[in-house]
């Protein structure tokens, strides 16, 4: 049995946007990590600026990149995926959504991090993000072999209704707050509009 520890970037939300990375570990049965891969890919669409904003792969990054399907990685994925597998992901149905226009269905079996949060810690009162808990319960000094993909601080909201809040904790009671501050607020913070934006995009 393998575990494939997945993520994707794309080139936006949108149902017409596209891979532009695909990242994932792969872990035997003691957690022991055997495999990582972690390819761009040229989608067949410009990544939006906002995506942009958020995973700060640029148009010239991927300038002869080969196509998602023609990375080493998705020829990996393919191979890896066979039901005695499991395949972890944050939020899957974003992911696997998007791995779907690639002509990729998984066969393995799913561990969506996201879902297992909100059904253990429904009362925990926080965020449910992985980057959360990972500095909530102390996970950062024993899980950076785990660290595929770039890393960002968890912020809180400082001022209004939501102050003290952090951006996941926002969406579960107020998506549209959330809009508004990155589509209004031109004083906005850099480093939490970004967490704003990336939020957004992760849980459409």
């Amino acid at each position: 049995m393998k575990i494939i520890v997945l993520d994707t970037e794309t080139t936006g939300m949108m149902e017409k946007d596209r891979i532009c990375q695909l990242s994932y570990l792969v872990l035997n049965e003691e957690f022991e990590i055997e495999e990582i891969h972690n390819d761009l890919c040229m989608p067949p669409l410009p990544i939006a600026f906002e995506a942009m904003a958020i995973h700060h792969i640029t148009p010239e990054m991927l300038e002869g990149e080969p196509s998602c399907v023609q990375t080493k990685a998705y020829k990996r994925l393919c191979e890896l995926n066979i039901p005695s597998n499991i395949i972890v992901i944050q939020n899957a149905a974003f992911d696997l959504g998007m791995l779907s226009k690639e002509g990729f269905t998984s066969q393995m079996n799913l561990i969506d991090t996201f879902r297992i949060l909100r059904a253990y810690y429904p009362q925990d009162g926080s965020s449910f993000s992985l980057q959360y808990k990972r500095y909530q319960w102390g996970l950062y000094s024993i899980l950076h072999a785990l660290e595929a993909t770039k890393e960002n601080v968890t912020l809180t909201i400082s001022f209004g209704k939501y102050a003290g809040k952090t951006p996941e904790e926002v969406l579960e009671i107020d998506r549209n707050y959330l809009l508004w501050m990155v589509n209004k607020m031109d004083n906005l913070n850099a480093e939490l509009k970004e967490a704003i934006e990336k939020v957004l995009v992760a849980y459409p």
